[in-house]
């Protein structure tokens, strides 16, 4: 998604929400429960936004120490302002192909797909503590029924495979399944409902401009929700095989 000149852009669109892709609480503490991690562990946020889910992560363990990593500089700034008290987290304005250190976790939300499955596993391999593990959600499609509508749309995505496919990257890379689940339709209802708002906010406000970012986004909620049921986010914990 490019904004380009466009009289919205990304920093406007997304600016002050909370969640920047499909996710509920649920999902870190499925996470949480699969993983077992260790008291004190370092969990790397791969692409962390604003911060959503630092904050789930460190309400449910505030043992664990938390280093986020995001490239777009407001968003960054958003949560490092939002952490800043707490001397067990930090935000970096950085990309989340150069993370530093090693970590008992690495968890990327909706990111992957800016370096692609194999490369994101082959990078952050090298970060993993002895025992770490790895987790992302990725787009995919849920079965055999590819909706013209939707195809043509994700078509912009020509990575987008479904769960077997993602498996097949993950065996490619070297690395084993732990746990799999497909995010629920609560998931989309959370990051939708919001955006859903502001873009009729920021469609106020820039009358009579035309913004080709909110057309798209319009038409990403509305195509979701005429078939949502034939694609989603796969929530995918791996190790090193």
């Amino acid at each position: 998604m490019s904004d380009g000149q466009d009289p919205v852009g990304i920093d406007r669109l997304f600016g002050g929400l909370d969640r920047l892709a499909p996710g509920t609480t649920d999902d870190i503490a499925w996470i949480l429960q699969e993983t077992c991690l260790p008291n004190g562990a370092r969990i790397a946020d791969a692409g962390c936004g604003t911060g959503c889910d630092i904050r789930t992560f460190h309400a449910m363990r505030p043992d664990l120490y938390i280093v986020g990593y995001e490239l777009n500089e407001r968003f960054a700034h958003e949560a490092a302002a939002a952490f800043s008290d707490q001397p067990t987290i930090e935000i970096y304005h950085k990309d989340m192909s150069e993370l530093g250190g090693e970590f008992n976790l690495i968890y990327s939300a909706g990111a992957v797909y800016f370096l692609g499955i194999e490369q994101a596993l082959n990078l952050w391999c090298g970060n993993l503590a002895p025992g770490g593990m790895i987790v992302f959600s990725e787009l995919c499609w849920l079965g055999p029924e590819r909706p013209p509508e939707a195809a043509d749309f994700w078509a912009a995505f020509p990575a987008m495979t479904d769960i077997e496919g993602a498996g097949a990257h993950i065996r490619n890379a070297g690395f084993r399944q732990v746990a799999s689940r497909v995010l629920p339709p609560e998931a989309w209802r959370t990051y939708y409902d919001p955006l859903a708002a502001r873009v009729a906010q920021l469609r106020a406000e820039i009358v009579p401009q035309t913004s080709a970012l909110l057309n798209e986004i319009d038409a990403e909620i509305a195509l979701w929700r005429r078939h949502g049921d034939t694609y989603g986010y796969a929530l995918h914990i791996v190790a090193p095989a």
